[in-house]
């Protein structure tokens, strides 16, 4: 993977790759927080830390280079505390 630059190959630097990652994320991910919610805990902040993270991503691929990493930095930290609070939560409260 380090010698795809020196074949000509920016794969990691692929827009279309990078939006499809994002969604591929979203949708699997999307899948435990509802499940999550559903079956366990029913915290609505944890559904919207996760939905705040995912926008902030996809807001840092439309914007220049300047804020990019900030704001994909600051989405995926919010998406990975979500997890975190829906995996506590989910093992500490009885299944509904």
């Amino acid at each position: 993977m380090t010698t795809f630059p020196l074949l000509g190959i920016e794969l990691l630097e692929n827009m279309y790759l990078e939006g499809f990652m994002v969604l591929l994320s979203a949708f699997i991910g999307g899948n435990a927080i509802r499940k999550g919610y559903l079956q366990y805990h029913r915290k609505m902040h944890i559904t919207v830390l996760f939905l705040t993270g995912f926008i902030l991503m996809i807001a840092g691929n439309f914007l220049s280079y300047n804020p990019e990493a900030a704001l994909k930095l600051s989405g995926a930290t919010l998406v990975i505390w979500a997890h975190v609070q829906n995996w506590r939560l989910s093992r500490s409260c009885p299944r509904i």
